[in-house]
């Protein structure tokens, strides 16, 4: 399993997590302390709504590897990826549909 890592501390120490996926993460970004997306390899895109502390695989529509997460708030972001890949989050869509793929 690819480990995760969290800090209570602002950084001072870390502590290991499962991350319940066996590729690569490549970028991870939190919209608060509690809420939190992930992306990787193979399309991956992992959600979380407590601090890191368990992960959930969301649905993805790619299987390239996504490399970048960005949210301009909580209710929209993209993570980008190899080929061009795109794919977008907003809150008007059910999390079990998200992220969707956009040309």
């Amino acid at each position: 399993m690819c480990a995760t890592y969290r800090t209570l501390n602002g950084g001072r120490s870390w502590l290991p997590q499962n991350s319940g996926v066996e590729t690569d993460l490549f970028d991870v970004k939190f919209l608060d302390a509690a809420e939190g997306w992930a992306v990787g390899a193979e399309g991956v895109v992992l959600h979380t709504m407590d601090g890191g502390t368990h992960w959930a695989m969301e649905r993805s529509v790619t299987e390239h590897n996504l490399e970048r997460i960005f949210f301009a708030d909580s209710a929209h972001g993209w993570a980008v990826g190899f080929g061009g890949t795109i794919i977008a989050f907003d809150s008007a869509a059910s999390r079990v549909e998200v992220p969707r793929l956009r040309h």
